[in-house]
């Protein structure tokens, strides 16, 4: 009885923000059995996985949207959770930001008569693919930007790229969704012209 005072005066004392915590979006479960290599497991969130199809479709079919709904639910939850913290967040970031160098350079290589390296230029998120013919006063050329070839998509990754014996083309691999099935595009480096 003697305790009673001093638990209430501690619940009084607690910060209002632990009261008003928000609620983490709880997905359904709804087992599904996945057999392998002659073992059973029940997968409860099974219902999250998407096919292709549904991932490209637009406009989304219902289950399509009902996963949609519930990553924009724990996106929300995530927001409001580390709202407090926001103004930390934004100077963690800033500082990281700071201390790396934004405008920066490869080193150099030769490859079949020429030299080749990328750079990154301030305020820019993707490389710039340069080369240069192997002798006195060759002009540097920009022959892959990727910011150029990002434009409009959500996300970029350029895998690699191979330049052609003869020099005149170069073939390289773009991601622009983001599941790692890349696109093969070829460039005619003496016109510029996408092939």
């Amino acid at each position: 009885m003697r305790a009673l005072p001093f638990i209430l005066i501690l619940a009084a004392c607690r910060p209002a923000t632990t009261m008003e915590r928000p609620v983490p979006p709880r997905p359904d479960k709804e087992p599904h059995l996945l057999s392998l290599h002659g073992h059973d497991r029940t997968d409860p969130y099974f219902w999250m996985r998407l096919s292709e199809e549904q991932r490209d479709a637009d406009p989304p079919d219902a289950h399509t949207q009902r996963v949609i709904d519930h990553l924009n639910a724990e996106n929300a939850y995530a927001e409001a959770v580390l709202a407090p913290v926001k103004d930390l967040r934004d100077s963690l970031y800033a500082e990281m930001r700071g201390r790396i160098k934004e405008t920066d350079m490869s080193v150099p290589y030769r490859e079949n008569g020429y030299w080749y390296h990328h750079r990154f230029e301030e305020g820019k998120e993707y490389a710039v693919h340069v080369r240069r013919e192997d002798r006195e006063g060759a002009p540097e050329v920009d022959f892959l930007d990727e910011n150029k070839l990002s434009e409009g998509h959500a996300y970029f990754d350029l895998a690699d790229f191979e330049v052609s014996p003869g020099n005149g083309l170069v073939c390289y691999s773009v991601d622009t969704v983001g599941r790692r099935v890349y696109e093969l595009r070829f460039l005619d480096l003496r016109t510029g012209e996408e092939l």
